[in-house]
């Protein structure tokens, strides 16, 4: 239960997919390189997630990086393509929109303050 997002993906790529726990855990599908991967399995310190990033043909890598971690639950993680180093990320824009909208409701729902 973390999220990774891509950045600085090598020329030429338009996708990118992502594995670990000795691949029993992977993104369902090949995620869009700003796509983020809203990953629903507990991590639990693994240090064996794999990267890949490919071309639009899906077979041709531009990028491939094994052996990152830890990972632990409830983090979000950034990958950087160019240095190929991994750091807590911030929250996805997605996820900020959808609490801006709760806080924004509730203030609606507030009673007026009288006087």
């Amino acid at each position: 239960m973390f999220t990774l997002r891509i950045k600085n993906a090598p020329s030429g790529s338009r996708y990118w997919w992502a594995t670990y726990n000795n691949a029993l855990y992977h993104s369902l599908y090949f995620l869009d390189l700003d796509e983020v991967w809203e990953c629903p399995h507990s991590a639990d310190g693994q240090t064996d997630l794999i990267i890949v990033v490919l071309k639009e043909n899906l077979y041709e890598f531009t990028h491939y990086i094994e052996g990152l971690g830890p990972i632990y639950n409830n983090k979000n993680y950034l990958y950087d393509c160019s240095t190929a180093k991994m750091s807590e990320g911030n929250i996805p824009w997605k996820w900020i929109a959808i609490g801006a909208g709760i806080v924004g409701a509730a203030v609606l729902l507030l009673p007026k303050r009288k006087g």
